[in-house]
């Protein structure tokens, strides 16, 4: 039986096969000046799926604002992560 092995985020949980993230067709490495942390989405109806609405979403910089405590979250887990790596964390 084949075995598949996966990175997992220590972030978020989300996890991809290490096959993708060698290739580079998956990373962490985000534009993090664009990247959206709130995605707003709804249905397409049946077997559609669901559609982002990129006007309703919000980048990072915005849900500082509006969702402060989903922030403070993973700036907290952060620090965990680096920490746990070995850098030196205020």
């Amino acid at each position: 039986m084949a075995k598949v092995k996966y990175v997992r985020c220590p972030l978020c949980g989300y996890n991809r096969s290490v096959k993708k993230y060698e290739d580079m067709r998956a990373s962490f490495f985000w534009d993090l000046d664009n990247f959206i942390l709130i995605q707003v989405r709804e249905g397409g109806g049946r077997g559609s799926g669901f559609h982002a609405i990129p006007e309703e979403s919000l980048t990072l910089e915005e849900a500082k604002i509006v969702y402060p405590d989903v922030v403070e979250a993973i700036r907290e887990q952060c620090k965990r992560i680096l920490k746990k790596l070995g850098t030196k964390v205020e």
